[in-house]
């Protein structure tokens, strides 16, 4: 349960970093509100997991138990992730960086920057697209081994990953008026792709294994096994 929680973290603190709406909006919120700001956009965000995790918990749940379904959605969630890896270190290595605090920013209200968490998550088709075939594939990967508790672990594991990106972000902003400069953020960028991108090999390798398993096993019978095998 806490390797799980821990895979859920490293994997989400991938995706966390990379700049997107939510990113910029923290940044320049936390300049005119406060580190607070961080904490209310994640509780938004948090929300908006929650409905998303129920929805999949409640059509997926039995459906996940199968190996043959697992399988199948561990290779398509780590495809997908070396999708990610590999549009993450291209973002690092030269991509346009939304980092820049310049500018007039009005505070919004607690409950605006809540409700801005939610739609700026369920708007974003990254956010959709990762739920449905990585968060999907991280789930089914343990459940049939942990049951519901590896709903549990995956939730905590992902949420801790975006508290500490965004809220750290916030603090930093908040108490520094900057942010990290240009040529450290790109280098957290790079290892963060590197990161998912080793996770989506092992995802893609952990079924084909499983696949792979029942033949090997039988190559490596000796003959006169194989014989009888065949016999009975």
């Amino acid at each position: 349960m806490i390797g799980l929680a821990l895979l859920s973290l490293l994997t989400a603190f991938s995706g966390a970093v990379v700049p997107g709406p939510l990113f910029v909006l923290t940044l320049q919120q936390a300049l005119v509100v406060g580190w607070m700001a961080g904490v209310l956009l994640m509780v938004g965000h948090m929300l908006a997991e929650v409905v998303v995790l129920g929805v999949l918990r409640a059509g997926l749940g039995g459906v996940l138990q199968r190996p043959a379904v697992t399988r199948v959605v561990g290779c398509v969630g780590g495809l997908v992730m070396l999708y990610f890896a590999w549009s993450t270190i291209d973002l690092g290595w030269h991509g346009p960086l939304a980092t820049s605090l310049q500018g007039q920013h009005t505070a919004l209200p607690a409950g605006a920057l809540i409700v801005k968490g939610v739609l700026l998550s369920v708007l974003n088709p990254y956010w959709l697209l990762w739920w449905a075939t990585i968060g999907v594939g991280l789930i089914g990967s343990q459940v049939a081994k942990l049951g519901p508790r590896a709903w549990v672990a995956f939730f905590i594991g992902h949420e801790l990953a975006d508290y500490i990106w965004y809220v750290g972000i916030s603090l930093l902003v908040a108490f520094s008026r900057a942010f990290i400069s240009e040529s450290l953020y790109r280098d957290v960028i790079l290892a963060c792709g590197l990161g998912i991108a080793v996770i989506g090999v092992l995802f893609i390798l952990r079924p084909l294994r499983e696949w792979l398993r029942p033949a090997l096993s039988e190559a490596a019978l000796p003959e006169d096994a194989q014989a009888k095998s065949s016999l009975v």
